[in-house]
């Protein structure tokens, strides 16, 4: 058999190994539930994704407690809207773990975007 041959033929192979996996997986993984924070990152709105990571890199246990009392909450019916990220970080704050967050304010001037700092120092963008 030609080196091309068996290429082909090993190739083959491994890919129906590689579907058969994803298949198995796939099964499985339908009648698992959806963790307490695929629950909440399902509803998060506008930048609540990047807030949920904030407070899990600066508050991890305490982060876990609060997104699974979100979660009980959103399976149970009682929100039913999305929450954006300053909702969310509201949320944080009230109980007792304010987060802290990279903020830009700018301002338009002649049309581009100035940082407020340099509008206020004068500098030049």
């Amino acid at each position: 058999m030609s080196d091309d041959a068996e290429l082909k033929r090993l190739m083959s192979k491994r890919l129906a190994e590689m579907q058969q996996h994803a298949k198995e997986h796939k099964t499985v993984d339908n009648h698992d539930e959806p963790s307490p924070r695929d629950v909440v990152v399902s509803m998060l709105g506008y930048r609540g994704l990047e807030v949920l990571e904030t407070a899990e890199k600066q508050f991890p246990s305490q982060a876990s407690v609060i997104v699974s009392g979100l979660a009980k909450i959103i399976s149970s019916g009682r929100l039913t809207e999305k929450v954006d990220g300053g909702d969310l970080a509201r949320v944080f704050a009230i109980s007792g773990f304010p987060l802290r967050l990279n903020t830009r304010i700018s301002v338009v001037k002649d049309g581009k975007a100035v940082s407020l700092a340099d509008k206020i120092s004068g500098r030049k963008p």
